[in-house]
């Protein structure tokens, strides 16, 4: 199966968070790019936050192209989201010439297993033709099999966070860190299901075709002599699994490899990842040599001095920045407050967004010197379930906002009925996919199939518009149509080919948040701002069990420093910190403490955010009754 076609390079459209840096400007200082584009052999690059990292490694596979080095078709160059991917993209079409961008081979693992699992699967007994299942998909089935084993429902969440590791335990046929008897046997029915259904899950693509390079040399030499220079993008997010792949790729082909990334920006844990890859890149890959870049484009002095406090390092990266401007801190009593001061603040920060805000006095003027639109404001927290509440706030104000969670494009209306529809079509008589788009529609009609001037071979664009038509999807807001567009854009990409249309809606995870645009504040998890930046951040619930987050079993106190260390770096111009005295979480009201990462920034660096004349409302008087 061929990958997806890339689309023609167009202005990008603004987008809530903002990526850093121009394509056309290389960040690297002359030394440096010395060390980058000229090294031979593997090359790992440590780029702090705002340093450069996705121009560094597209300007070195320019490099290489552009001095005839390397063919662009033999490049491939990884990453973890398809919003990652698409940027990357974009740059290297801005730095090589039209005919050679299109050649380098600009995806994410899950992609590249796939591809390699839909040409060479055949070779450990997988159907050319098997069903890729959703992460969402996996995660019903696997819920309903613990469940209906007995499991404790306490322990499911535990369960399916270590289901990867079993799997892969399972197929590679290394038992020796045996979890149990119990969770090893739902493992091995949950493996049955998905094979008795011609299914692989999304884990399941890096480990068979692991397996299929581990046990096939002569696969490994063919892929590994086809894609001769390898780069990989935030390679402290790898898993055991794609560092295996990498090998096998590397050895079989006597290739290169060159990663960039920084460990302190570890952050997916939960997800598999383990950050011993990066430290441990000079043995997996022998002769390796270390670059370390430690100029920031992004943020001002504050910022950076603090964010590297909080990691315990004796120096900040360095800045030219001049701007002086300390981070605020933000005490509340309640989360009411906290929403309340976000959206006074932002509009503060925007010089007022109505009449309204002039008439009552709570704006004067512009209260910051910066140029801001509202795409340049994001608001972060650690729970998702923060978000109601300032969302809510920001919806009383009229405050036009995007709200990015963990959720895929597939499960937003109308894109789950059109992907259940295509299911169901697709692979007639699986019960499970008739049986999920039933729910949706449960008054389609019994028999479902193409009309006669249709076929499931049809132009996609064809099908997609069939599919429209049919379940009268009229767009009733800004967000389904821009839905609807980016299922257009796909199905004119998938030219004739269904399967490759359900793939890639397949592959879509939460963590790529790609509907993310127009002039909108961000409101969204700390996890799922990694890889964005704003002229102003606010990172709200500030509290201790929630940063460091001690709510749930097995949490990492090192990995939730990072993650917050991650929050403060998307911040280019103003870093605002708040807490609240009291937070309802995980059912009755608690008292707060602040964060203890508030402690470990150096106070000179802070000062209480001003929030100009705002007096706390006076409780309502509430007339006493007799009854």
């Amino acid at each position: 199966q061929t990958p997806l076609p890339k689309r023609p390079r167009t202005p990008s459209s603004p987008s809530v968070g903002k990526t850093s840096g121009d394509a056309l400007v290389d960040p690297l200082n002359p030394d440096q790019r010395e060390a980058v584009y000229h090294r031979n052999g593997p090359l790992l690059v440590i780029a702090g936050p705002g340093t450069g990292k996705t121009l560094t490694l597209t300007h070195r596979i320019a490099h290489l192209t552009r001095s005839k080095d390397a063919a662009a078709e033999q490049m491939l160059a990884l990453t973890f989201t398809r919003k990652a991917a698409a940027e990357m993209a974009d740059r290297l079409s801005a730095l090589l010439n039209a005919a050679q961008s299109p050649l380098v081979q600009t995806v994410t693992f899950h992609r590249l297993c796939l591809d390699i699992l839909r040409q060479k699967g055949n070779r450990i007994g997988l159907p050319v033709d098997f069903i890729l299942c959703s992460e969402i998909d996996a995660r019903d089935l696997a819920t309903d099999l613990f469940l209906k084993s007995g499991g404790d429902k306490g322990r499911l969440s535990d369960f399916l966070r270590r289901l990867p590791a079993l799997k892969a335990q399972l197929v590679l046929n290394d038992l020796s860190q045996t979890p149990g008897p119990e969770l090893l046997q739902v493992c091995r029915e949950y493996q049955r299901a998905l094979r008795d259904a011609a299914m692989l899950d999304m884990d399941d693509l890096e480990i068979e075709a692991h397996r299929l390079l581990r046990e096939h040399p002569d696969v490994a030499t063919h892929f590994g002599k086809r894609f001769q220079y390898i780069f990989v993008d935030e390679y402290q997010d790898t898993n055991p699994n794609q560092v295996a792949l990498l090998k096998c790729l590397v050895e079989g082909g006597n290739g290169e490899i060159c990663a960039i990334g920084d460990a302190d920006q570890a952050i997916y844990g939960f997800r598999g990842a383990d950050v011993t890859h990066f430290r441990e890149f000079e043995k997996d890959f022998p002769g390796a040599k270390r670059i370390v870049l430690t100029r920031n484009y992004r943020s001002t002095p504050a910022i950076l001095k603090g964010s590297a406090a909080l990691m315990g390092k004796k120096r900040a990266l360095t800045t030219d920045r001049t701007d002086r401007s300390p981070i605020a801190i933000a005490h509340l009593k309640t989360v009411s407050e906290e929403a309340e001061m976000v959206v006074a603040h932002i509009e503060r920060l925007m010089g007022g967004i109505s009449h309204f805000s002039f008439d009552t006095g709570r704006v004067e003027a512009p209260q910051t010197d910066l140029c801001l639109g509202f795409g340049d404001i994001g608001i972060l927290y650690r729970l998702n379930a923060q978000g109601n509440a300032l969302e809510k706030a920001l919806k009383r104000r009229g405050i036009p906002y995007a709200r990015s969670g963990e959720t895929p494009l597939i499960t937003r209306h109308p894109a789950d009925i059109i992907w259940r529809f295509f299911q169901t079509l697709r692979y007639p008589g699986n019960p499970y996919y008739e049986a999920a788009y039933r729910r949706l529609i449960p008054v389609a009609p019994d028999d479902l199939s193409l009309p006669g001037e249709y076929e499931i071979n049809s132009p996609v664009s064809d099908l997609l518009e069939h599919a429209i038509a049919y379940h009268n999807l009229i767009p009733e807001s800004e967000e389904e149509t821009r839905i609807l567009a980016r299922l257009r854009d796909l199905a004119d990409r998938c030219d004739h080919n269904i399967a490759l249309f359900l793939d890639a809606l397949s592959l879509e995870r939460g963590i790529d948040h790609t509907l993310l645009e127009g002039d909108r504040v961000a409101l969204m998890s700390l996890h799922a701002a990694k890889g964005l930046e704003w002229e102003v951040t606010f990172i709200t619930g500030c509290e201790d069990r929630l940063l460091p987050c001690s709510l749930f079993d097995g949490h990492d106190e090192s990995e939730e420093r990072r993650l917050f260390y991650v929050g403060m770096t998307r911040a280019r111009s103003r870093l605002i910190l708040s807490h609240v005295d009291r937070r309802a979480i995980k059912g009755p009201l608690r008292q707060m403490n602040k964060s203890p990462f508030l402690d470990r920034i150096p106070s000179q660096l802070c000062r209480p955010l001003d929030r100009g004349d705002w007096q706390a409302k006076p409780r309502a008087h509430e007339q006493l009754t007799l009854f």
